[in-house]
């Protein structure tokens, strides 16, 4: 009787042992089923935001599509060229503004060139007297592009009474520019000026002096020569 009962105890030991095994695996199965399940899951619903997203998209670009299109119909969203409203109005603005001209300097080609004479003075009253300390040598042929010459002198008396005059004397040719004299009356200092027509080539110019009274001076004397 004890052996029939052990007998019987063993085998509802081990049934009950088969069946929390099949219970294990089977809990065991449906949690891996479960995990799997929730990562279709999950995935599908990443997949379905992904498409939701694109129809939202497409629904927002024909909508807007359609209002463009009824405000102007030359609108092409798929073009990179201005719409007509646009081209106008960028047309419009640039016609209004104006352009300055560019202004060109006016440059002119004029230039003053001097040649310095000298000076000195003399005692001898009332006679032409040559200046040797007031000369120079040169060729008018050296400015080819020259207007006018002139003959500058700055004169005074020493003594402040009288008058003194300066002319210019050619000692190449000879001759003496007589009747281009410079003339002063000054005691301190005054600078007079005459046109000269200079001779062609090369010539050695000195300064000739006349005074009434008292000793003439000839702080500076040149030739001022302006070339276009």
């Amino acid at each position: 009787m004890q052996s029939l009962i052990k007998i019987v105890l063993i085998v509802i030991l081990m049934v009950l042992g088969a069946n929390a095994i099949y219970l294990d695996y089977v809990i065991v199965n449906q949690q891996n089923n479960l995990q799997d399940t929730k990562q279709k899951i999950d995935s599908y619903s990443e997949k379905l935001d992904v498409l939701a997203k694109k129809l939202n998209d497409a629904n927002l670009l024909k909508q807007v599509q359609g209002n463009t299109a009824q405000i102007d119909p030359s609108i092409n969203l798929n073009s990179n060229a201005c719409p007509r409203g646009c081209s106008d109005l960028i047309t419009s603005a640039v016609g209004s503004i104006k352009i300055p001209k560019p202004t060109v300097p006016v440059t002119s080609s004029k230039a003053e060139y001097y040649i310095p004479l000298g000076a000195g003075q003399i005692d001898q009253l009332n006679a032409w007297t040559d200046v040797n300390t007031a000369q120079t040598s040169f060729d008018l042929n050296n400015f080819p592009k020259a207007t006018a010459v002139y003959f500058e002198a700055v004169l005074h008396l020493a003594n402040g009474t009288g008058e003194v005059r300066a002319r210019l004397y050619d000692t190449s040719t000879p001759y003496i520019y007589a009747g281009n004299e410079v003339r002063s009356t000054s005691p301190t200092g005054e600078l007079v000026s005459v046109p000269i027509n200079l001779q062609h080539g090369q010539k050695n110019y000195k300064v000739q002096m006349y005074t009434t009274i008292s000793t003439g001076v000839l702080d500076s004397a040149r030739l001022k020569i302006i070339t276009q």
